[in-house]
């Protein structure tokens, strides 16, 4: 049974998903990314708002964060996209 996300900020429950928009792909890349040119670094971000306050979650990737920081050594837990 999954607990039901709330805004950090207010403790609702009324959370829209979605994404931040730009006229580029909007991403993350970790300072220490092992990858230089053979892979990229940017880390995609999904957004949650709540629609009561308007305070906005970001959220990352964190396989694909791991991997990038931790090396090619690093257990190969990465797939494509956000989980």
């Amino acid at each position: 049974m999954s607990e039901e996300k709330r805004c950090l900020r207010c403790g609702s429950k009324n959370l829209e998903s979605g994404s931040i928009q730009s006229n580029r792909r909007v991403g993350f890349s970790p300072k220490k990314s092992k990858f230089l040119k053979t892979k990229s670094a940017d880390i995609g971000v999904k957004a949650n708002i709540c629609i009561d306050c308007g305070h906005m979650e970001l959220v990352g990737d964190t396989k694909k964060t791991k991997l990038l920081v931790k090396g090619p050594h690093a257990r190969r837990t990465y797939s494509a996209g956000l989980s």
